[in-house]
């Protein structure tokens, strides 16, 4: 007799494994550069306030591309294996991008999209391990505002290595 049976997957372990992949916080550069593209941004701002003494860093991206409606800010950025970009000209498509964030203090991510802004908060994601982290959403309100999508990732844990790295002639 044949039985057919479909494998368990862990995905508290996945998910974690995945921010694990990212340890190179360059990588949120990368990552910012590549989502803004995706999103069809002509600017795109990256600030790094680095503070030294403290071993901290918040990075902020804005741009000007489509933005982000509420679903998707909601099931899409956040999530693990979840992406609307499967088409042939996007850079990303398989939803684990984005994992490079979870590294600070606090996430926050702004976004409007056809006159829709949604606001999105993960505060202390480290701390939930291993459990995923939760995400507060507060409700979509109606603006007259172009398209953009902010994203803040605060208070990022640092030593000397990640200094050395975001200092401009490593960065470009």
């Amino acid at each position: 007799m044949t039985r057919t049976v479909i494998p368990n997957v862990n995905s508290d372990r996945e998910y974690w494994g995945a921010v694990d992949d990212f340890a190179d916080r360059r990588e949120i550069i990368r990552e910012a550069i590549s989502n803004s593209i995706d999103a069809n941004s002509k600017n795109i701002s990256i600030d790094i306030e680095m503070m030294e003494e403290q071993k901290l860093m918040t990075i902020k991206i804005k741009d000007d591309g489509d933005g982000m409606t509420p679903t998707l800010l909601e099931h899409n950025f956040f999530s693990l294996g979840e992406s609307s970009k499967l088409n042939e000209e996007s850079i990303g498509e398989k939803g684990h991008g984005t994992k490079t964030y979870i590294c600070g203090e606090r996430i926050v991510v702004n976004t409007v999209w056809e006159n829709v802004n949604t606001v999105a908060t993960m505060t202390e994601p480290l701390s939930f391990r291993p459990k995923i982290p939760e995400i507060e959403i507060e409700e979509p309100a109606r603006v007259q505002q172009k398209n953009f999508t902010e994203v803040i990732i605060e208070n990022i844990h640092i030593d000397s290595r990640d200094i050395d790295k975001f200092r401009f002639g490593s960065l470009k």
